[in-house]
């Protein structure tokens, strides 16, 4: 990454990987809003794409979908293993 923007609406550089600066938070509310554009494509796919290789591999994915499965489980759901939903997605395309 480059160098940073401050605090109080600087450069808009985050951070902390925690942290938004205020583009990556224009960047967001625009992806959030309207997630067909290209840029919202972009932005989700880049979001995903957890060891910046181009590709969304499984173990991209894995991670996110283990926050939902804990959401899941807290609600009192019963949550789908990670490999299973994989395998309906597959046999789907």
């Amino acid at each position: 990454g480059g160098g940073g923007g401050g605090g109080g609406g600087g450069g808009g550089l985050a951070q902390s990987p925690r942290q938004l600066g205020y583009l990556e938070f224009v960047y967001f509310l625009l992806s959030e809003e309207d997630k067909a554009s290209r840029t919202a494509t972009g932005y989700w796919f880049r979001l995903l794409d957890l060891d910046g290789d181009g590709k969304l591999s499984l173990q991209d994915l894995e991670p996110f979908y283990a926050e939902q499965v804990a959401r899941q489980v807290a609600l009192g759901s019963e949550a789908i293993a990670f490999r299973d939903v994989m395998t309906q997605l597959f046999d789907a395309v």
